[in-house]
């Protein structure tokens, strides 16, 4: 597809635009294994733009066709990890290592939304980092939390 070169490219809205164009089409065209795939898509190209709620929707969407997708739950979690949503982060990020132990070498979405060096660079990396914030967390240390959306540091 050719919305998928243009994520790749960091061409997002022309993305969304391309996905939006084949969904407008009607899904009846389109097999299991398609949809998945734009809806795949066209989260990618949400979350590039920012819009991570509407990000995850759409992975959820792959994820009610097929719940062994493991880019739909690796890529959800980014999303749930840029709104904080730390917990759900780590669950998605074990459920897309369970099914697909190579997401956890990387590169792939998250290391292309990842290009600081001081920042984890995989979702394995990633799951590490957070682990060790939530057990922090819980021992009432309260420690910094790398945000993968900016350069900034937060703190639960």
């Amino acid at each position: 597809m050719q919305a998928d070169s243009l994520v790749k490219d960091g061409k997002f809205q022309e993305a969304l635009d391309g996905y939006e164009d084949l969904l407008k089409k009607g899904d009846h065209l389109y097999s299991p294994e398609q949809k998945i795939t734009i809806f795949i898509g066209r989260g990618n190209a949400l979350q590039g733009l920012g819009k991570q709620k509407d990000a995850i929707q759409d992975y959820t969407k792959a994820l009610s066709i097929n719940k062994d997708i493991g880019e739909a739950y690796a890529n959800r979690g980014i999303a749930l990890d840029n709104l904080g949503d730390y917990e759900k982060a780590m669950e998605d990020y074990k459920k897309a290592l369970s099914i697909k132990s190579e997401l956890g070498d990387g590169p792939g979405i998250i290391s292309r939304i990842l290009d600081d060096p001081d920042k984890t660079k995989t979702i394995k990396d990633r799951l590490g980092f957070l682990e060790g914030f939530m057990e922090a967390h819980e021992a009432g240390i309260d420690a910094p939390v790398k945000d993968i959306s900016d350069t900034g540091k937060k703190s639960m």
